[in-house]
């Protein structure tokens, strides 16, 4: 429910709900609570609402030291806060996920540092493909992050479209219209967003 409603735009609704099943989390698992307060920390940040967020992020470690939303979630709030070089040496002192090095890229690229933001893109590619040894592949994930970043436009658009046979969800969706606009099929990626 709090998914539907911040896809429909209602923040405050979505808040609401994902409170409650923060509220409904036993306290015998501290890894669910951690999660749940992680999201609550995002949709704060989507709100503008960087303090909250951060009080969110930092109880969601104090509550499962380490946890990886919420080290990222805290360095997203230093990136709201155009804090890039904290956040960049923030993310380097966690687990590297392929979330966190396209982050890292991402910085770094703001930064300037064409040459730094290459090798976390191909790390967080990397990681990502390496993680499909141990966990249910993600292509489309794969073909977003390659797509936003304006990476291999055909092989983009391969992952994407082979994740929408299986799936045609709105995040698969999603990573295939991004991936067709980037490579300059702007009708295909309208007809997707359709």
């Amino acid at each position: 429910a709090a998914y539907a409603r911040e896809l429909q735009g209602n923040l405050e609704s979505a808040h609401t709900y994902m409170q409650m099943a923060a509220e409904g989390t036993g306290a015998h698992d501290p890894e669910a609570q951690a999660w749940y307060l992680s999201q609550l920390g995002n949709l704060l940040l989507l709100e503008g609402r960087l303090d909250d967020a951060d009080r969110r992020f930092k109880q969601a470690e104090f509550t499962f030291p380490g946890h990886p939303y919420a080290h990222t979630g805290r360095a997203r709030v230093l990136i709201a806060r155009n804090q890039l070089r904290e956040a960049y040496t923030f993310l380097a002192s966690g687990h590297d996920t392929p979330e966190t090095l396209a982050i890292r890229g991402d910085i770094a690229a703001r930064l300037g540092d064409e040459g730094a933001a290459r090798r976390a893109y191909a790390e967080a590619e990397r990681a990502e493909r390496e993680g499909w040894q141990q966990e249910e592949p993600q292509p489309a994930a794969l073909a977003r992050f390659l797509a936003e970043r304006g990476l291999k436009s055909s092989e983009a658009i391969e992952l994407a479209e082979g994740a929408a046979t299986v799936r045609r969800d709105i995040h698969t969706m999603d990573a295939l219209a991004w991936a067709y606009w980037r490579a300059g099929r702007v009708d295909a990626a309208a007809k997707t967003i359709a």
